[in-house]
């Protein structure tokens, strides 16, 4: 009986866990900045992605509304368009709730830097 080598990488071929950049569903990488390569665009790449974040889960809240008071008007809807279920509309507002605080300390944070430099690019 031969004998397996578990040491192997499964995809040899796939970069080191460090360097790859998260992606999203649709495959696309995030363009987040890395802190210690270049520190002046980080925080403004890490508060345009939490205002994105924070611009999805709002617009799937409010579409998730809107069909609610349709359905509950009896007007007639797609069937696919349905609202969230009580459990995952209260999850999207905690996620909600934690990014606008963390876009609150991070975009903070670089609104002080800006108003003690004067200007953030110099």
């Amino acid at each position: 009986m031969a004998d397996s080598d578990h040491t192997a990488p499964a995809r040899p071929d796939a970069a080191p866990r460090a360097d790859r950049k998260p992606t999203n569903p649709l495959g696309r990488p995030y363009w987040t900045f890395d802190p210690a390569g270049d520190p002046k665009r980080y925080l403004p790449a890490a508060c345009t992605t939490l205002a994105m974040g924070i611009r999805a889960v709002t617009c799937a809240l409010a579409n998730s509304e809107a069909f609610r008071v349709l359905q509950e008007t009896c007007e007639p809807t797609d069937p696919t368009q349905t609202p969230f279920d009580a459990q995952l509309t209260e999850g999207l507002f905690a996620a909600l709730y934690m990014l606008s605080e963390q876009a609150v300390y991070a975009c903070g944070d670089l609104q002080d830097r800006v108003e003690q430099a004067g200007d953030y690019g110099s």
